[in-house]
């Protein structure tokens, strides 16, 4: 059975974790699941995953904001995550799960695959972040084995930066699960 780790800096509500556990739905019977997640206060996905089976794994060093020594930990932790799982596939989501993921993942030879649910580049960031986050995905982009964008404009920003080749990149719309709560515009 094919293993796949899935790895997410913060398992609060959001689009990212709505998304996420959409596809540990879709594949809890399909294969062997694991979730790294790092250490988040709100466990939204954490509680939905183990009801689902998946095995959790909670990386007390990947956390949200940027902070070098802390980050350098991340990436041993998720690397040593990979080396006890050893998944056939990691999937990362969210900007720091993704960078450290990728570096990790390529380090130890497993394939990885990046869901970039929008760019910490887009306009409007601040140009601080602007320029270190596009330094990051330029080199990530390189050790993706293939990076999805949720959209086209996500597709085309990422071209137009070169931060994935484009053999490499991918649009799989983003899609919200069909729910009796809908809006009836027409009402």
């Amino acid at each position: 059975m094919i293993r796949l780790l899935y790895l997410i800096t913060r398992a609060e509500p959001g689009g990212a974790q709505v998304h996420l556990l959409e596809l540990l739905r879709g594949f809890k019977d399909r294969a062997e699941l694991h979730l790294g997640v790092g250490e988040d206060r709100d466990g939204f996905l954490i509680e939905e995953a183990r009801a689902l089976g998946v095995q959790v794994h909670i990386l007390k060093h990947l956390l949200h904001p940027i902070r070098p020594h802390e980050d350098l930990l991340g990436l041993f932790e998720v690397a040593s995550l990979l080396k006890r799982v050893n998944p056939h596939l990691l999937h990362a989501h969210s900007s720091k799960a993704g960078f450290l993921g990728r570096l990790a993942a390529r380090a130890l030879g497993v394939k990885s695959v990046y869901t970039a649910h929008g760019w910490a580049f887009t306009e409007g960031a601040p140009k601080g972040r602007r320029t270190l986050a596009l330094a990051m995905e330029r080199l990530a982009g390189r050790l993706s084995d293939r990076v999805i964008a949720v959209s086209r404009y996500d597709h085309d920003l990422a071209l137009r930066h070169r931060v994935v080749p484009l053999e490499k990149l991918r649009v799989v719309p983003n899609g919200v699960p069909d729910t009796p709560l809908r809006a009836h515009p027409e009402a």
